[in-house]
């Protein structure tokens, strides 16, 4: 479970993801691969800063 839990991106922000590529290329920009790891880097930062927000609580 625990690594469940820090699986790098989790299925839900995996599945956004592709869904923002897919619409950043069919709008004429894709995303170059190169830039993937920064994404989901920033995918799973927002993530930690939203688990200790709602662990504020």
């Amino acid at each position: 479970d625990k690594a469940k839990g820090q699986q790098y991106p989790t299925p839900s922000e995996e599945k956004a993801l592709v869904e923002y590529l897919l619409q950043m290329s069919t709008n004429g920009f894709p995303v170059l691969v190169k830039y993937l790891r920064s994404l989901a880097l920033i995918i799973a930062r927002q993530r930690s800063v939203f688990q200790v927000t709602l662990q504020s609580f």
